[in-house]
């Protein structure tokens, strides 16, 4: 019985496999159009600031490195990660995230990489990191909605902010006692739990990863529009970044290939006011995707095989 669970477990690891590569297929032949102009231009970039292009893929490592101490440190309640295993959690967590709805590849992969009793209680700080980083993605993105829009929306997106910021530290409160518990939801309860048990010390120091993997995003986003958009101010750039990243964030997506709708339709809406050329924003965006989340998505494929579905 244990041999034919193995089969079908290696089964579906296969399929789930042969679908994410079939996925990225049919979704890149959609766009060849886009990509070879992506490539054109990114030939022509190259050619001029070719330093530059690998810095800015060399920050792509650096960029996943940071989630995985992030992670490493929000899973150190349950079970003691170390580096590598946290980094392989990460890594399949990014890869289950071309086929599954948003966010939820995420969770099945870090989990799914962690063979032990009661693993469902990392669920709590999967879900503090990603708050952690939507308040910092949120912060920087008021400048982005400071410049679209009037003050008494700056002002409603701050009220939305700090009123998100409220209720998780409310939710944190209630985990901490037994209401929760007390109407029926303790099985609920029991997943998110560890979300009570982040002490300020150890929030300060996810908020802070967060914050450093924001700077690294934004600065490769920044050095590709510099050099496919040289004469525009630097001031409106960094503004467009950081309106299309709460925009990624905000807006419900599918997976990661269709963020790409995402990104393209809020640089659209955004450098459009300016009268910029929309062009080289799309496609410094589709490069930055090709960088930070097709390329390590390729090479973690491998680690599907790895998850398991059930704990030792």
């Amino acid at each position: 019985m244990k041999g034919k669970a193995r089969r079908i477990i290696g089964l579906i690891k296969l399929g789930v496999f042969i679908g994410t590569v079939l996925f990225i297929y049919l979704k890149l032949r959609d766009n060849r159009a886009s990509l070879q102009e992506a490539w054109d231009l990114a030939g022509q970039a190259f050619a001029s600031g070719y330093l530059i292009i690998l810095f800015t893929m060399a920050l792509m490592p650096f960029n996943w490195s940071l989630e995985a101490l992030k992670w490493q440190c929000l899973s150190s309640g349950v079970v003691q990660l170390s580096f590598r295993q946290a980094l392989k959690g990460v890594l399949s967590g990014l890869a289950l995230g071309f086929v599954t709805p948003h966010g939820l590849g995420d969770y099945l992969g870090r989990i799914g990489m962690v063979g032990l009793e009661g693993r469902t209680r990392l669920l709590g700080g999967i879900f503090t990191g990603r708050a952690c980083q939507m308040l910092v993605t949120a912060m920087f993105g008021l400048i982005g909605v400071s410049v679209l829009f009037s003050a008494q929306t700056v002002l409603l997106t701050v009220g939305a902010l700090f009123a998100s910021i409220t209720l998780f530290f409310a939710l944190r409160r209630l985990l901490q006692g037994r209401w929760l518990e007390g109407r029926g939801l303790k099985t609920l309860v029991s997943y998110v739990k560890t979300i009570a048990e982040f002490d300020l010390v150890m929030l300060v120091k996810v908020f802070t990863y967060s914050l450093l993997r924001y700077l690294v995003f934004s600065l490769q986003f920044f050095l590709i529009l510099d050099l496919l958009l040289p004469k525009l101010e630097p001031a409106i750039k960094f503004s467009g970044i950081t309106w299309i990243f709460l925009a990624k964030s905000v807006l419900p997506t599918f997976n990661f290939l269709s963020d790409l709708g995402v990104r393209e339709m809020s640089a659209i809406y955004f450098f459009e006011q300016f009268q910029v050329a929309v062009e080289p924003v799309i496609i410094a965006s589709l490069l930055l995707w090709l960088v930070n989340i097709l390329t390590p998505t390729l090479l973690s494929l491998p680690l599907i095989f790895q998850l398991k579905f059930r704990p030792a």
